[in-house]
């Protein structure tokens, strides 16, 4: 398969790429650290964390693809991910993966909604999703004409900036993650000063350095250059056939005026009445006049 544009090299991928960002956090130590600089709390994991990496059709002509989550030791389920454009549908996305994943959190024949696990859905964006120059924004459902009033349904949505502007309100160890994400250096790292955010540097040299890890990053290059080639392939197709249907339904049509020119011409030479040439051709009254 001939490829337009190589792959980024493994070592210098960014946190803000998604594969990179996937294989750290699965190391439940790397997202211990990411979570509790975001909630500025300790975060303590059942478990590790898990990987839902492949693609499973969930729900009906949909293909989900979900990252990775992880379960707290007061049940509550957390899911990051990062996105580097802004897509314009981050809202329905949310909205859709919510679902999903609540789908599956309450326990099977429990019919006790009291049960399901509270959720917090984390988006650290290489955009600004509220526009108005923050480093986070929280989203939860409110009482409408009550601001102040929350409706507490137990999810909560997280959407960070990378590019923000404005540090009210937020750590600046959030702040120096924000921007290592965004140039995930040896360098940028030691000069945030926060041994957190070396520790996960450390982490990430360590990752960057397994073979296999390279091999599964290529792999899954050739993969998705392979569903863009298909998908390409497939418009294509698509497109031809649209065409030639087009092309037919044009040349029958293009037939049948001539056909029903000509009987009107030969219906005007008799000297039929214009409103009879138009009944039996089907053509416009003025076209009639002027033959």
């Amino acid at each position: 398969m001939k490829h337009t544009n190589p792959p980024k090299k493994l070592q210098d991928l960014n946190l803000m790429d998604r594969f990179l960002f996937s294989e750290l956090i699965e190391n439940a130590e790397a997202y211990k650290i990411i979570l509790e600089i975001i909630l500025e709390k300790e975060i303590n994991f059942k478990g590790e964390p898990i990987a839902e990496n492949e693609k499973r059709k969930e729900l009906p002509g949909k293909i989900a693809r979900l990252d990775v989550c992880a379960i707290g030791d007061d049940d509550r389920v957390y899911n990051a991910e990062v996105q580097k454009e802004n897509e314009n549908n981050m809202h329905k996305r949310m909205r859709y993966y919510g679902a999903l994943m609540t789908s599956k959190l309450l326990p099977e024949g429990t019919i006790d909604y009291n049960k399901l696990s509270d959720l917090c859905m984390i988006v650290i964006a290489g955009f600004d999703m509220g526009g108005e120059g923050k480093y986070r924004y929280t989203v939860r459902r409110m009482y409408e004409g009550y601001p102040d009033k929350e409706v507490y349904d137990g999810e909560v949505i997280l959407y960070l900036n990378t590019k923000g502007k404005d540090t009210a309100g937020v750590s600046n160890e959030l702040i120096a993650m924000l921007e290592y994400f965004e140039e995930t250096t040896d360098d940028k790292a030691l000069s945030s000063g926060y041994d957190r955010i070396i520790r996960l540097n450390e982490i990430v040299a360590s990752i960057k350095a397994i073979d296999e890890i390279g091999v599964k990053y290529m792999n899954a290059y050739e993969e998705r250059m392979h569903d863009i080639q298909e998908a390409r392939e497939q418009g294509e197709k698509t497109g031809e056939e649209r065409g030639r249907t087009e092309g037919l339904e044009a040349g029958i049509a293009q037939g049948e005026a001539s056909k029903a020119l000509e009987m009107a011409k030969a219906m005007k030479v008799d000297n039929e009445p214009v409103e009879k040439i138009v009944k039996y051709t089907g053509l416009p009254k003025e076209k009639v006049e002027l033959l």
